[in-house]
């Protein structure tokens, strides 16, 4: 899957010439976003073998872009030509959900928080588990908040 204008498009399936003059973003182009998303879909064990995640992962960029605060229903209606062979779509429904949850914590906090993060109960790490970990570093790193 690849964002041609911003739309999720089957790269295997797209002519090279339609893609001319266009626009085309590779899951590359997305890093900071993906590996947010992607620890959080991690962390539920959704990425077994690796087949489905370039596809989930751009798909759901291109809905939260669309949509940000999608249902479950409207989550799933997006994400129904993903193909994942190994864990039956509840994790990375589990996964989005959860990166949602804290993308929606993270603004709060950011309103009431100078640093922009809920820290855990005097630690000053950010609250949550491995994948809250990993998408602030993500997006400390690519310089796009402070979280600490």
């Amino acid at each position: 899957t690849v964002l041609l204008d911003g739309t999720p498009v089957l790269s295997c399936s797209l002519l090279a010439a339609r893609a001319e003059g266009r626009s085309v973003t590779t899951l590359e182009g997305l890093q900071s976003e993906a590996a947010e998303l992607g620890a959080f879909i991690a962390d539920q064990g959704a990425e077994q073998c690796g087949f489905c995640n370039p596809g989930f992962m751009m798909n759901t960029i291109a809905l939260l872009r669309e949509n940000p605060a999608p249902s479950d229903e409207e989550i799933k209606a997006y994400l129904a030509g993903n193909l994942c062979r190994c864990s039956g779509y509840e994790g990375q429904l589990r996964g989005i959900r959860d990166f949602l949850t804290w993308k929606q914590q993270k603004a709060a906090a950011g309103s009431e928080n100078p640093d922009g993060v809920r820290a855990a109960a005097g630690t000053g790490k950010p609250a949550g588990g491995a994948a809250q970990d990993t998408a602030e570093r993500e997006t400390e790193k690519n310089g796009k908040g402070g979280a600490r």
